[in-house]
């Protein structure tokens, strides 16, 4: 595999890799990474780079605990002795994968052999030819990671000091989209922002966008509506430079239009599954497992958010419980 490290600003870097962005800031030979990459493949190319270019990797910054950005992290980890740090909320997940209630789902058109047959009539007779052939189909698949111990954790508000340099990188409380997911600011002013903002692109390929918690996910909206910062780094998509209140919008718009979509559908009451059903259709989502389960997650995070506005309410009736709109 092979890497190519983008310069953003002063000492800071990102590798564009397949799925994700991953961040790095160095001062002379020694460096942090900010996430690991969605592979133990892209672990080891990392590896690979750092070790040809003679860097000491200082410690690993993660973002929050999702596998596209962190399945990296046990193999870097191992083999550099570099320590890692996470949020508090976020490494229990990072060291207990199974309590993760998000799947990383990634959907590609793979060519795949199939056998096709083909009918010819001879008189009375049928002779059937088998044709081996190839297609390419839409599969879907889940990223995991595996368990990684947290050295230390990154606090919002408290600066990360780089041990071999005490070069100063601020931690930004991004929550919503992880209970504890954090943006990371390196001496150069370039923000990384996790998963915190969904590109148009995203949101057009996209249109549920995960969230653990809506109600902070709206903070963290409005947060990056004010920030001073004029270079970002999502997880997923280019850099954003100068100003990301276009794209702050698009995903309030969306947002909005998922909550008038789920009370229009709750003008009856619904289950939570009966609800998930009808938001998947409305959206033109395929409703698959890795699907469903995903979107009831974030389902259940705007139900949350909307009986705390008193927007709906709950009702109890025959071993199930039904929402309904209290308009």
């Amino acid at each position: 595999m092979t890497l190519n490290l983008e310069h953003l600003r002063g000492g800071t870097y990102y590798f564009p890799l397949k799925y994700t962005n991953i961040g790095m800031y160095m001062f002379k030979k020694q460096c942090i990474l900010i996430d690991t990459g969605s592979s133990e493949e892209e672990g080891m190319a990392i590896v690979e780079y750092m070790k040809s270019k003679g860097l000491t990797l200082d410690s690993i910054l993660i973002t929050h605990a999702h596998a596209d950005n962190l399945a990296g992290a046990h193999f870097i980890k191992n083999k550099t002795k570099a320590k890692l740090y996470a949020s508090k909320e976020d490494s229990v997940v990072i060291e207990n994968p199974k309590k993760s209630n998000f799947a990383t789902i990634i959907s590609e058109l793979k060519e795949v052999e199939i056998t096709e047959s083909d009918v010819n009539k001879e008189g009375e007779d049928k002779i059937i030819h088998f044709i081996p052939t190839k297609k390419k189909v839409m599969q879907h698949s889940v990223l995991k990671h595996e368990k990684c111990l947290v050295d230390g954790h990154l606090v919002p508000g408290k600066d990360f000091v780089m041990p071999s340099t005490k070069h100063k990188l601020d931690i930004i409380g991004l929550q919503g989209h992880s209970s504890g997911q954090v943006g990371i600011v390196t001496p150069d002013k370039v923000f990384f922002i996790g998963d915190s903002l969904y590109s148009t692109d995203e949101l057009s390929e996209n249109p549920i966008p995960y969230s653990s918690d809506v109600t902070k996910t709206k903070k963290t909206l409005e947060y990056l509506l004010q920030t001073k910062y004029t270079l970002f780094v999502p997880t997923h998509g280019k850099p954003l430079e100068f100003s990301i209140t276009s794209e702050v919008y698009n995903n309030q718009r969306q947002i909005k239009m998922l909550e008038e979509t789920i009370l229009m559908h709750l003008s009856m009451p619904k289950t939570t599954d009966e609800l998930v059903a009808l938001v998947l259709a409305s959206f033109e989502t395929e409703e698959n497992i890795p699907n469903f389960f995903m979107i009831s997650s974030t389902i259940s995070a705007y139900l949350e958010d909307l009986k705390k506005a008193n927007k709906i309410k709950a009702i109890h009736e025959k071993g199930k419980t039904r929402w309904f709109a209290d308009f």
